[in-house]
């Protein structure tokens, strides 16, 4: 473009629908990522309580063997 020449002309309209086409993408990658990242919370969570399963089962017993030494 030479200092003599227009500037072309935008159609505003178009760029606003092609700004919500772009925004609109990000959301679904966001909330992908939200499901993706509460699936992944979940599963760790799941982990973490299968893992302590026998160490909390054992104080169970344990507790128990104390009340029952304890009980008249």
């Amino acid at each position: 473009m030479t200092l003599y020449e227009e500037p072309p002309i935008v159609d505003l309209d178009e760029l606003l629908d092609e700004q919500e086409e772009q925004d609109a993408g990000a959301t679904r990658a966001q909330w992908a990522l939200v499901a993706v990242g509460g699936i992944a919370g979940v599963a760790g969570l799941l982990a973490v309580l299968v893992a302590a399963a026998p160490a909390i089962i054992d104080l169970v017993a344990w507790i128990n063997s104390i009340q029952q030494a304890v009980a008249p």
